[in-house]
């Protein structure tokens, strides 16, 4: 097998790199022979400033393979690059032998790769993990009447019609693949998941409790990046009125996000600078656990975008691994994840009274947080364990290589 990913541990320790990781890792502890590689021309093509190229990086059981090609941008993606890349791809197929390729969102990875199978002989899967330009939509809400987003939408589809089988992130993004004309017989969900072993129940880290003064505080804590559609604001603002009406509750926002974590940090000083609330800034991947431990509560208050509604981000699972409580907004993609009043919390997205309701309720009643977290803990023990997940993709391999 060869699997193609736009990016990849260690330079992009973002959720897609954790979920390439563990789809990859997981294979390969299940016997299959598997070959990773990103993209043609990446790192150079991600947005992470230059650096020193290196033909692979191994991570744990995983070694992600560079392929080099001239650098392309977002708006350089045409014809030349695909035929190239696709060329590359394909001969890197031949010489691994592999039955089939399995790429990975976007489009810029999904359509050469795709094309690449067509010219190696070999069977396709694309791994709809979200649509690029839904993301930019939510910052800009007139980039839906582009060029652009129209030419993106296009691409995608044509990758996905191109596939012979198709995974999609989740049920809400499947439908509207389905909507959009893709057969829905072809599509199969494979949703996010977490390595329950790696993410498990710890104690508070008495050293960061110490740092950041949260001793007898009930922690609200957000870790990711503070994109503008996590509706971070309306959380700040939550804790704030919570603060006020005298409850013990601190919010740590562990993470950044360029321009807007200095707007929230902005509009946290014109609100007065309450040492409630606490911005951490990025911290080290390996140290992501010990800022988990010190939460209590993870509200998760997406607005009601189209890519909240489609693409559920990893976080919520890691979080319910590790025995957190977690609050959502009603956005379908979340809403999948978590069951209201069993395995944690939802508010209606983009109603900031009833996100400080469910918040009161929970801050209120500590025998609700702990039934719930102990709930969503089992949940995803059951349900969303990668090992088990894992599974599904080798039941499509083995069905796809029997036609």
């Amino acid at each position: 097998m060869l699997m193609m990913f736009s990016s990849s541990l260690p330079l992009s320790p973002s959720g897609y790199g954790i979920r390439s990781h563990a789809i990859a890792g997981h294979l390969l502890r299940h016997g299959v022979r598997l070959s990773v590689f990103t993209k043609p021309g990446y790192p150079l093509t991600a947005w992470t400033g230059p650096q020193a190229v290196t033909p692979s990086d191994t991570v744990e059981n995983v070694t992600y393979n560079r392929l080099p090609l001239h650098p392309v941008g977002m708006g350089e993606f045409g014809e030349g690059y695909r035929e190239q890349a696709s060329s590359l791809i394909a001969a890197v197929a031949r010489r691994c032998r592999a039955s089939i390729i399995h790429a990975a969102s976007d489009m810029e990875n999904g359509l050469p790769a795709m094309l690449a199978a067509k010219k190696a002989g070999t069977k396709g899967i694309y791994e709809y993990r979200g649509m690029w330009h839904y993301s930019t939509a939510a910052r800009n809400t007139w980039f839906p009447w582009t060029e652009p987003f129209q030419r993106r939408q296009r691409l995608e589809l044509q990758t996905g019609q191109l596939a012979d089988a198709c995974f999609a992130i989740s049920e809400a993004l499947k439908a509207e693949l389905v909507a959009e004309g893709l057969p829905e017989d072809k599509i199969m969900v494979l949703p996010n998941a977490v390595d329950v072993e790696r993410f498990a129940p710890l104690p508070p880290d008495q050293e960061l409790l110490e740092k950041y003064a949260l001793h007898g505080r009930i922690v609200v804590g957000f870790i990711g990046s503070f994109t503008a559609y996590e509706g971070l604001e309306s959380l700040m603002d939550a804790v704030l009125e919570l603060n006020w009406r005298n409850f013990p509750v601190s919010l740590l926002l562990v993470g950044d996000g360029a321009d807007n974590v200095k707007r929230l940090k902005a509009l946290h000083r014109a609100r007065g600078g309450h040492p409630a609330i606490i911005f951490t800034g990025r911290v080290p991947f390996e140290d992501v656990k010990r800022y988990y431990s010190l939460i209590d509560i993870m509200p998760f208050p997406r607005i009601p975008a189209k890519v909240c509604q489609c693409v559920p981000p990893l976080k919520p699972l890691e979080a319910m691994a590790m025995g957190k409580t977690v609050l959502v907004s009603n956005v379908a993609a979340l809403t999948e994840i978590v069951r209201d009043g069993e395995t944690g919390l939802v508010f209606e997205s983009g109603n900031p009274p009833d996100l400080v309701k469910k918040l009161e309720a929970l801050l209120t009643m500590p025998d609700l947080r702990q039934r719930l977290a102990h709930k969503g803990r089992a949940w995803v023990l059951t349900e969303r364990d990668w090992h088990k997940i894992s599974e599904r993709i080798l039941r499509v391999y083995e069905a796809l290589l029997e036609k």
